[in-house]
């Protein structure tokens, strides 16, 4: 994400709704690769038959799990994919139990790439615009002596944002300052701009709209107390971590995606009870009342990115994957 990233990665993520990739490495030629999309599962599984069929090794790459209960179906069908492989790469951990709940995946075959962020491009955007400037940039939203909370994504129902503003209220009854921040548009605007209303929240709901400039996006991380999501977490929660801004999600850790593993309760983040307001507004209040324990939760975050999800080490992840495809299996044959 970002100018610094891997052409490698960028051209894996380009499509958005990918969740499974093939890697050929050609043993003749070195370090060479070849990536195949397939939008439709069954179109991977013809590919994993071919490669199983005619030799070369391939490692497949995914989540290779819902957001939501384990269904058996999902179950057979990942597994299925992930034994015509020498190697299944998963995005977190959770991936990596469903794989091994399988009890047809050894150990051996799983790795964790995990998700990453172009941390040097946000930081970049940090040094360019230090804290002086970030001040600036909320006087110029009329939000000086705000308490914000910032929600980034598309306003859909799955985003659950008519959650964050129910448990508003009882924010605003203790800490009237308080401001949630929405940057994003979609379907759900109009719904949601009546409930601000009905709920006398005009003045403590800032309605931003879309926005994909960087710039803007690192303003107003730097701006907030902390980053709330009340539906699926994903890769929010290492954009958040990235310039040091804690999380707030729900504590159900099946709904989410894998980057929510990073958000650990009172350590780089706050957790509440799925689909309960007043828990919701519990850690809020929390994070409205102690500004130094939130600080203090961003920079382990950040911490907690530099360590284990930055872009770099996610690229060495899939460059040691493709290495050790290109050595001999076990049967002697070259990769």
């Amino acid at each position: 994400m970002g100018p610094h990233e891997p052409a490698a990665i960028r051209q894996l993520r380009s499509n958005q709704v990918l969740d499974a990739a093939t890697y050929r490495v050609a043993s003749a030629g070195g370090a060479a690769a070849q990536f195949e999309r397939h939008e439709r599962f069954a179109g991977r599984v013809r590919v994993g038959l071919h490669v199983r069929l005619l030799g070369p090794p391939a490692a497949v790459w995914g989540m290779f799990h819902r957001n939501g209960p384990t269904r058996v179906v999902s179950r057979v069908l990942f597994a299925a994919m992930a034994s015509l492989a020498r190697l299944s790469l998963c995005y977190g951990t959770r991936g990596v139990n469903e794989l091994r709940a399988t009890g047809v995946i050894p150990a051996r075959k799983i790795r964790v790439v995990s998700t990453g962020l172009d941390l040097e491009h946000c930081d970049e955007l940090q040094i360019a615009f230090p804290q002086a400037e970030v001040a600036r940039f909320i006087r110029a939203k009329g939000l000086e002596g705000k308490i914000l909370f910032l929600q980034v994504a598309r306003l859909t129902p799955s985003k659950r944002t008519d959650l964050i503003i129910d448990s508003l209220p009882d924010v605003v009854a203790q800490h009237p300052e308080v401001v949630l921040v929405l940057v994003g548009d979609g379907p759900e605007r109009l719904r949601l701009d009546a409930l601000v209303q009905s709920r006398g929240l005009v003045n403590n709901v800032l309605f931003v709209g879309a926005s994909f400039q960087e710039r803007d996006l690192c303003l107003w991380f730097r701006s907030a107390r902390a980053v709330v999501c009340a539906g699926a977490v994903g890769l929010l929660a290492h954009h958040a971590m990235a310039y040091a801004t804690p999380m707030i999600a729900h504590d159900a850790s099946m709904y989410h995606g894998p980057e929510a593993e990073s958000i650990i309760h009172a350590e780089t983040g706050l957790l509440y009870r799925r689909e309960d307001s007043a828990s919701l507004a519990a850690a809020l209040n929390y994070a409205a009342s102690h500004q130094a324990e939130m600080n203090a939760m961003g920079f382990r975050g950040r911490m907690n990115a530099t360590g284990r999800y930055s872009i770099e080490i996610k690229a060495q992840r899939f460059r040691d994957a493709i290495l050790e495809l290109a050595k001999p299996s076990r049967r002697g044959t070259a990769a």
